[in-house]
């Protein structure tokens, strides 16, 4: 439960830098000398943000998609680091990846506060993008693969809850802190802390047994159990019971060898036995090229990926086009944060009451309802209260297909399946704001859009599997045996 929580607490980061584009380039009204409507030297009203990169390199008149061009480059960098690091994950281990992706966070955050051109600047919001990409995936995988079956649902959902806490935090941030250098100081000097506590996490045993490295994963348990066992004898107890019935699925009596007062002395053994009953497969090393190969498991990455893409661009879609037509931006992000806490408070639940593809097909109905709702109404209060519950709905949604992803593929290959499919959520940010760009040909267009995509994920989810309660694959052999079952 610790690791869990000091991996969670990395998304506070990802929420930061997500949504810090709001307040780096926020809309800001200038005046021309002699009323001309562009110019070369304007005058910024700088009543509510004293510098931002739109006020500092002049990005108006046809220099405005400059502005837009660095979320480009972010979400960009966000599907590069989710597909390149969740394939470096499966290959060298956990710990090491995430370590990497949080030093990069750090280093490109930190960077970006004191660079002065407008491209440099750019560059590194591809950086920082790719190791938001990279914490997600990577630091998902670990949550998952530590809180074993009985604390999955729960850990799922709470792994999200530091992404809308960020939010909310990030807009008081942004009140206060008008100048865009310091903001974006302030939001990555916290890294520094995660690298630290990230340095002293162990490798996932999971991923050890999976690849091979049983004597690594035997020393890792026996480490922490010689740990525990001067604190409490039957802390130890409990936790050894925990490391073979729920991490390692063993569904059989196993008996706990003790000899003068050494509870570890039994770990080698039970590992072995593990190890020959439910990792029998050949030595090949089994990667990312596995998923194509399998006809099932190649369905299931495109559906689910589909899922993500809609979710991506229902939920920044909403988000950006709310944020139009209201006149604080303080107050929509603060909505948004909130949206997305409630949407995991409210999808723990949830999970646990209803099967996966039931649930993700019920948000994608309602989330389809709300946005034909909008087609039909004025822009105004109500507008934003269902363009918020959309959010909110969308939110859910991540969090239940999170899950649901990892849960349909093995250990060996699942980091790999959550980068690729989590691309999407990068490609859906990067066309939101196009699609919401349509509403220049009628105010009904962009909600009939998002409804449709949603709608056709309802549709699709009844093509997966369901996993509720069924224990994870170590390996692609493993799955394919189940799936043959």
């Amino acid at each position: 439960m610790i690791v869990c929580c000091m991996i969670c607490a990395s998304m506070f980061g990802v929420g930061f830098h997500s949504m810090s584009i709001i307040f780096l380039a926020p809309p800001v009204s200038f005046k021309c000398p002699n009323n001309a409507t562009c110019c070369d030297h304007p005058v910024y009203n700088k009543t509510i943000f004293s510098r931002t990169i739109v006020t500092e390199w002049n990005l108006i008149c046809g220099y405005s998609w400059m502005k837009e061009f660095t979320q480009i480059m972010f979400q960009l960098g966000a599907l590069i680091g989710s597909l390149i690091f969740g394939i470096a994950s499966d290959r060298f281990g956990r710990r090491p990846t995430m370590i990497f992706v949080v030093v990069l966070q750090l280093f490109a955050g930190i960077t970006s506060s004191f660079l002065p051109g407008y491209w440099s600047f750019a560059i590194s919001r591809l950086v920082l993008g790719s190791s938001v990409g990279g914490i997600i995936v990577v630091g998902y995988v670990i949550v998952l693969e530590f809180a074993g079956s009985e604390y999955r649902i729960t850990t799922s959902a709470l792994f999200h809850i530091p992404f809308g806490l960020g939010i909310l935090i990030l807009a008081v941030l942004g009140y206060f802190l008008t100048d865009y250098l310091h903001l974006q100081l302030a939001i990555s000097l916290p890294c520094a802390l995660l690298l630290f506590y990230v340095c002293l996490l162990p490798e996932s045993p999971r991923w050890l047994l999976a690849v091979n490295k049983t004597m690594e994963a035997i020393s890792l348990m026996e480490r922490i159990a010689k740990m525990l066992v001067r604190e409490n004898e039957l802390i130890l107890y409990i936790y050894i019971l925990y490391i073979f019935f729920v991490i390692f699925n063993i569904n059989k009596h196993i008996v706990l060898y003790t000899s003068n007062n050494q509870p570890t002395e039994g770990i080698e053994r039970q590992v072995q036995i593990y190890h020959m009953e439910h990792l029998r497969v050949s030595d090949r090393r089994e990667s990312a090229m596995d998923i194509i190969r399998c006809s099932y498991m190649r369905l299931n990455i495109f559906i689910s990926s589909f899922i993500w893409f809609t979710c991506s661009c229902c939920f920044y879609g909403a988000e950006y086009y709310v944020r139009q037509i209201s006149e604080d931006i303080h107050i929509i992000v603060v909505a948004s944060g909130t949206a997305c806490v409630c949407g995991c408070l409210i999808a723990i639940p949830l999970i646990k009451l209803m099967n996966r593809v039931s649930l993700i097909l019920i948000c994608n109905v309602i989330s389809s309802a709300c946005l034909l709702i909008n087609c039909v109404i004025p822009e105004g209060v109500e507008y934003i209260v269902i363009g918020c519950i959309e959010i909110l709905l969308s939110f859910t949604v991540f969090v239940v297909i999170y899950l649901y992803c990892a849960e349909l593929f093995p250990t060996t290959v699942r980091s790999s399946a959550l980068g690729i499919s989590s691309t999407m959520i990068s490609i859906g940010a990067i066309i939101a704001p196009y699609i919401v760009s349509l509403k220049t040909y009628g105010s009904w267009c962009v909600p009939i859009i998002f409804a449709i995509l949603s709608l056709i994920s309802a549709a699709l989810c009844l093509m997966l599997p369901e996993t509720k309660g069924r224990e994870l694959t170590t390996t692609v052999e493993e799955e394919k045996n189940k799936y043959r079952k």
